[in-house]
């Protein structure tokens, strides 16, 4: 791993025993296209003929240009027949575009210009179909963003040392998606040394539609939260969540019962609503129901940007089907470990076995986490969850955030 990534040595993660827990993080809508590429495993077979025209497909190969890095993983040997992708493995990258145009404005009083994305996860699609992956990299990640080729041949800027979110900034200040895609990324090739197949980016009101087609989601909440910024109010208990609700959760950092107001702890609560949309979807056999497999794919693919692999509702159904022996207990999501940035204690850094995790995705291996030490695989912690020892630490729709602690101890409730 390059210096500039270096972080104190820490523990943790360092276990490939695999085990199965659930927990809160953040995110906005990357959730909801990371729970569609969770959920949709047993429905390739509904027929759904005109969606194909709802999903706006960018292709940014130009711009990524060829100095990338080299897959490492095969191939399955006796690929799925329905598999579009031949059973290669893939890593998906996922973005959350923080949009305020069009009725994703109706979503929050915060107005904000450009193109801007707070949630990026890799999800990693095994070669044999039988796991899935998920790691976030939290915003507030100091790297190093390299110059970025636009669609227009032009090169935007020099190599820029800040926060990871800023590459999706930088790529789209023309305002062009693809353009914003392409710089994250690079970006993400360059600090993981990963090759990303393919990219989603879905906005606000894509998030809210795909709850609502669902139903809602039924969560049980650990405290009374409240947030006038993200417009959330949950007492502590069992709730169903409409769309609105679900992305209040999901966007929430300041307020009570939010943990530290750290963009950490909101990982955790975006990865417990993963992990609800994929126990909903299961719950409900929204895969075998046609009328509401096509209520949430019209509403998922209205509102994504995909790369072309990605463009079309048959190929993601074929993707979905090679999936459908793929239970719920072989999805995995993690924060990528993480340090207190020794520069900007508001900032993290990649922590040493990082690369690690970086690793296990670009060679088709299952994720090195664990569950810390006395914790109910079985249970979802509560917000802010955390342990002693200054550094993040990942498990299954868990991360484990002591560096959170700190951060509360130092001044609980504050904006970071």
């Amino acid at each position: 791993m390059p210096a500039r990534h270096a972080s104190p040595p820490r523990v943790g993660c360092s276990s490939h025993r695999r085990t199965s827990c659930q927990h809160p993080v953040r995110g906005k809508i990357a959730v909801a296209a990371t729970g569609a590429l969770v959920a949709i495993p047993s429905a390739a077979g509904a027929v759904i003929v005109d969606l194909n025209s709802r999903i706006e497909t960018i292709e940014i190969v130009a711009q990524l240009g060829t100095d990338r890095p080299t897959p490492r993983a095969r191939p399955a040997s006796a690929p799925d027949p329905a598999d579009p992708f031949d059973g290669r493995p893939l890593n998906v990258a996922v973005f959350g575009s923080d949009s305020r145009e069009g009725a994703n404005g109706k979503l929050t009083d915060h107005a904000a210009e450009g193109l801007r994305s707070d949630v990026a996860m890799v999800v990693h699609v095994s070669a044999a179909r039988d796991r899935i992956d998920i790691v976030s990299i939290p915003r507030d990640t100091t790297v190093t963003i390299p110059p970025c080729t636009l669609s227009d041949g032009t090169v935007s800027g020099l190599p820029w040392t800040t926060k990871f979110n800023a590459a999706f900034a930088r790529g789209g200040e023309q305002g062009n998606l693809g353009d914003a895609a392409a710089c994250a990324i690079k970006t993400l090739e360059e600090v993981s040394e990963v090759r990303i197949d393919q990219f989603v980016v879905v906005d606000f009101s894509g998030f809210v539609g795909m709850i609502d087609a669902l139903g809602g989601v039924e969560m049980t909440i650990p405290n009374d939260m409240s947030s006038s910024k993200a417009k959330l109010k949950l007492t502590k208990g069992r709730h169903k969540l409409d769309g609105k609700t679900a992305l209040a959760f999901a966007r929430a950092r300041t307020g009570e019962g939010l943990g530290d107001g750290s963009d950490l702890s909101r990982l955790d609560r975006q990865h417990e609503l993963v992990a609800a949309i994929v126990r909903t979807a299961t719950q409900k056999s929204l895969l075998t129901q046609t009328g509401e497999l096509y209520s949430f794919v019209a509403a998922a693919t209205e509102t994504l940007t995909t790369s072309p692999g990605l463009g079309s509702v048959g190929t993601i159904a074929g993707l979905a089907f090679s999936l459908r022996h793929a239970s719920p207990s072989a999805v995995t999501a993690i924060t990528i470990p993480w340090a207190t940035d020794p520069r900007d204690p508001a900032n993290v850094v990649l922590a040493p076995d990082a690369q690690e995790v970086f690793d296990a995705l670009a060679e088709d291996r299952p994720l090195p986490v664990t569950v810390a030490d006395g914790e109910d695989p079985d249970s979802a912690p509560s917000a802010g969850a955390t342990t002693s020892g200054g550094e993040g630490r990942g498990s299954r729709f868990t991360h484990r955030s002591p560096g959170a602690e700190a951060s509360a101890a130092a001044g609980r409730g504050s904006s970071r």
